[in-house]
């Protein structure tokens, strides 16, 4: 419970220095794809909470994309935490990343997340399914653990019977909800892709999203909520999508 108050303090505080420094809250960083999909397919990254999109680059995911054969384009998003507040994450994305790629042409966007990014892309792909192929979550922070508890203790997500019983905890059901709906969906959960170390501080959530999803799109390691637990997660993930697809170089 003090991580997770923690965090929230962390993004309220950000939230007031940002908008008094007047600072951007999306800015871009973006990695050249190689073959023939470059411009075809977009790989979109999103941070954690205070990180900067390249954390990506130095905790190695591009190299490593890159060495084993991963054609498509990467942008690393800088999101400011205060987008996190009342979901304003989702219409920036739409408005200054994903529809701006789209009339560039790419045929097949794919969007990534760590920790809080993973919150973030969780709420995208809830809100705009048809704008994502596949989403890659790193230990997403989805909610905390009191609406967690409330969602495990009948079973889980399939069991769940989407009651609420405080209205505090509205944001955290209704978000509980709208993944249920979206990984409900065959056609969306064969492309949903969750990796997390066991140790993670945020490992309650993470197992109780593995429970719903595809068992063969979990991936698990020792370690915890840091960047060297993920990069290893990264090269695990790529390497085993790269040997089942066909169609790789949608990857």
């Amino acid at each position: 419970m003090k991580r997770i108050f923690w965090l929230c303090l962390t993004v309220v505080m950000a939230a007031m220095v940002l908008a008094c420094s007047g600072k951007k809250a999306v800015s871009i960083k973006s990695y050249p794809g190689m073959g023939d999909v470059t411009g075809r397919y977009l790989a979109v990254l999103l941070p954690t909470i205070g990180g900067k999109g390249e954390n990506y680059e130095e905790a190695g995911f591009v190299e490593e994309y890159r060495s084993r054969g991963g054609g498509a384009d990467i942008i690393a998003v800088d999101v400011a935490p205060n987008l996190y507040l009342g979901k304003r994450i989702v219409e920036v994305l739409k408005t200054e990343v994903i529809t701006p790629a789209q009339h560039k042409g790419y045929e097949a966007i794919y969007l990534a997340g760590t920790s809080l990014g993973g919150h973030g892309a969780l709420l995208y792909a809830t809100e705009y399914p048809e704008d994502v192929v596949a989403v890659a979550l790193f230990a997403p922070f989805v909610t905390g653990y009191p609406p967690t508890d409330l969602v495990e203790e009948p079973g889980g997500l399939k069991q769940w019977d989407e009651e609420c019983p405080f209205t505090e905890w509205d944001y955290a059901c209704n978000l509980w909800k709208a993944i249920k709906k979206y990984g409900s969906d065959p056609e969306h959960q064969k492309d949903i892709y969750l990796a997390y170390g066991l140790d993670d501080s945020f490992v309650k959530e993470c197992d109780l999203l593995a429970d719903f999803l595809l068992s063969e799109n979990i991936y698990t390691t020792s370690g915890g909520h840091d960047w060297i637990t993920w990069a290893k997660l990264w090269v695990v993930m790529f390497d085993d999508l790269k040997g089942r697809r066909s169609n790789l170089k949608k990857y």
